[in-house]
């Protein structure tokens, strides 16, 4: 933090700082400008066409794109790729046909975070195809953004490619027959291809009952993905799909039935753009090795009617097939909890645990992860004992059989068997103890047992409530209700905080001419798998206003150098260029322990830097083309890049930069650069003041 005294050589300094912040958004046009609009692209031959320029919002003259007008003739194909230093921002790339470069792209490359981005395009139309490609920088910050554009159109080999020997099979009540074994050269035809789509189906005849078929196809992917499709008997229906597995698909079927049965499958090229690929097939088939497995001493327990009652304990040497799943139940007395956990190997055969209620109907729990191990818990916070029931299940048919042991464990909930905190009972909702504002420590909530407290907002004052929690032993979520609009039930509050962070903030401004009084809500969401914690509440800024306004600029509080006064009654500063003065908001609260206090600018020149000031006395000093506010001294706290609106927020802890401690006043400004067309010449000016009473 620097001081300087009034009208001092800092604040040269700082005006001179300002000036040069902006001496480098200046961006060299490159040799095809203007082609800053759709109508004004350039046309573009082949070739490589290195030292491109744009500019980016922050670059003098704000955002201006480049357009580039290309011709694709009947059967050839267009790339169109740029490469560029990340360093200096974002660029993006949109491909239009519709000559107007609004709705109608046909590729985009938007997402692109290595300095390198393409799109293509494949004319298979008789005539010819007339583009334009967009580059621009989507990015606030961005100045200037030099780049190298390289574009090729040639004949698409994909045109006179010929197509496999086992056509005609573009149906699947067509398909080509074909035998276990490897089988190459096979091509497929995209949605891409002048010709148009051209799948390929298939069918194995005679998988024997009890037999596993295994169907791989592996191609290149640098010619596109390829997805392969297991149909029913009817073509209607996929069995399983695979696709998106770097140029090797993989499908596997078991035959459940007692007769043989005929396989169909399909190939095709996945994507829109897909235009043609070639690749080969291999088939085997083999009996299912669970045919010889044994079940478990447990068996048949594959409903709920027939679970298996368990103790708590450790079961080994389970057993569990795709086609009979395995049900288990277990009492657990009131305010214990259950834990139980499938040991097995994921790479044997993927199994997945269940746990429902007395019923057997709802869902209470679910392990469903693609690792080793699943585990599923609940309490029991009835007043008495309540069955449960676990359900072990394999959801895919490959491996159709898997081991595994089971640990069942039941105990004392400490989350509702330990003790609560000075608010208990707090549990009802509309009757809740008030709280003041500041910090409240050492509280308790859990899933059973929610938390409700009452917060009173003053007329137009935004309250915070800041929960602070270690999330990762279980989240404290919050909601706050007007008891004029709902109650309590989620979905009619008014404001909330519901994210994992270990500290979350609910942020609510009572617009209304009275005070009110606000319904909070605090509790961990059943999905945590930790029921209970202990967590604090800080409450700032429910007093009132965080920050007063003065030193108008409209001739209530002094007078503008040039008689360039505001709007009276608009609370800006001094009128700038634009015809309005600016405006400075404090945002948060003037709680120091909190510490969420910034302030925005708002009506500013835009495109320019500023500086946000502040001091320990009020004053009234007509300097540059507005009134300097505050001093003795004069505090600058942070450089404030205004944007394209013109408007810019801080960042830096005031607390922090302003040395700030609670009972003391302090005054804030902004000055801001408005060089060439200000009112009185002198090329920058200020916001209106604001006083902040610090608790």
């Amino acid at each position: 933090m620097r001081q300087s005294p009034i009208l001092t050589a800092a604040l040269c300094g700082l005006l001179g700082t300002l000036s040069a912040s902006n001496a480098n958004a200046q961006c060299i046009a490159d040799s095809f400008e203007p082609n800053d609009t759709c109508a004004t692209a350039v046309e573009l031959l082949p070739g490589n066409y290195p030292g491109m320029t744009i500019n980016g919002y922050s670059a003098v003259g704000g955002l201006k794109e480049d357009f580039y007008r290309i011709t694709v003739a009947p059967g050839e194909e267009m790339h169109f790729d740029i490469d560029w230093d990340f360093n200096q921002g974002l660029l993006q790339l949109w491909l239009y046909d519709d000559g107007v470069c609004t709705t109608g792209f046909v590729d985009v490359d938007t997402q692109s975070s290595d300095g390198d981005a393409g799109v293509y395009y494949n004319n298979i139309t008789a005539a010819p195809v007339v583009l334009v490609c967009k580059v621009r920088s989507p990015t606030p910050s961005t100045v200037c953004v030099d780049y190298d554009m390289n574009m090729t159109i040639g004949v698409n080999p994909c045109n006179s490619t010929p197509d496999d020997a086992y056509e005609d099979n573009d149906i699947c009540t067509t398909p080509a027959l074909i035998t276990p074994g490897t089988h190459t050269g096979f091509v497929v035809f995209g949605a891409g291809h002048l010709g148009g789509e051209d799948k390929d189906y298939y069918v194995v005849q005679g998988l024997p009952a009890g037999e596993i078929i295994t169907i791989d196809v592996a191609y290149s992917q640098a010619q596109g993905d390829i997805g392969l499709g297991l149909l029913d008997g009817q073509c209607g229906n996929y069995e399983t799909y695979s696709n998106y597995q770097a140029g090797n698909e993989s499908i596997s079927y078991t035959n459940f039935g007692v007769v043989p049965e005929d396989i169909y499958f399909e190939v095709v090229g996945y994507d829109l753009a897909y235009d043609c690929g070639s690749y080969d097939i291999t088939i085997t088939m083999m009996p299912d090795p669970c045919n010889s497995v044994p079940d478990d001493g447990f068996s048949p327990n594959h409903g709920c009617g027939s679970a298996a009652i368990l103790a708590p304990g450790t079961y080994t040497n389970l057993q569990v097939f795709y086609q009979y799943t395995d049900y288990f139940a277990v009492t657990v007395p009131s305010n214990q909890r259950l834990d139980v956990s499938a040991l097995f190997s994921h790479n044997s055969g993927n199994i997945d645990l269940k746990l429902y209620d007395a019923f057997c109907v709802n869902t209470v729990d679910t392990s469903t992860s693609w690792t080793d191990d699943e585990a599923v818990s609940v309490t029991n916070a009835s007043a008495s004992a309540q069955t449960y029931y676990v359900e072990v299940v394999m959801p895919y048919d490959i491996p159709n059989c898997n081991g595994y042991d089971l640990v069942v464990d039941v105990y004392d909930n400490p989350c509702l068997t330990g003790g609560d905190d000075v608010y208990f009972p707090n549990f009802n909702c509309g009757s809740g103890p008030a709280l003041t504002p500041g910090l409240h420590p050492n509280l308790f909530v859990s899933q059973f047992v929610k938390d409700y407290f009452e917060v009173q907002v003053a007329a137009g004052a935004t309250v915070n409530v800041t929960i602070d929690c270690i999330s990762s032993a279980g989240n404290v979520v919050g909601y706050l209700y007007d008891p004029n609009i709902g109650q309590c039930d989620q979905s009619s509050h008014v404001a909330s905080a519901t994210n994992s962070a270990d500290s979350k903030t609910i942020s609510f401004t009572n617009v209304e001419a009275v005070s009110r009084t606000y319904e909070l809500e605090l509790f961990i969401p059943t999905w945590d798998s930790n029921e209970c914690n202990t967590y604090s509440l800080l409450i700032s800024g429910a007093l009132g206003q965080a920050a007063t306004p003065f030193c108008l600029g409209d001739g209530t509080d002094g007078f503008c150098p040039c008689g360039n006064l505001s709007a009276l009654g608009a609370g800006e500063g001094c009128n700038n260029s634009q015809g309005h003065g600016a405006i400075l908001t404090a945002i948060g609260s003037n709680v120091v322990a909190a510490d969420d206090m910034s302030f925005e600018i708002t009506q500013g020149r835009p495109n320019q830097p500023s500086m946000l000031i502040q001091g320990t006395a009020q004053i009234l000093v007509p300097f540059k083309d507005g009134i300097l506010c505050m001093g003795n001294p004069t505090e600058r706290l942070e450089v404030v890049f205004l944007d394209a609106a013109g408007e810019g927020t801080s960042t830096v802890s005031i607390v922090t930069e302003g040395g700030i401690t609670a009972g003391v006043t302090r005054y804030y400004q902004q000055w801001y650069r408005d060089p060439q067309l200000s009112p009185c010449g002198n090329g920058s000016n200020f916001t209106q003041g604001l006083q902040v009473q610090w608790l």
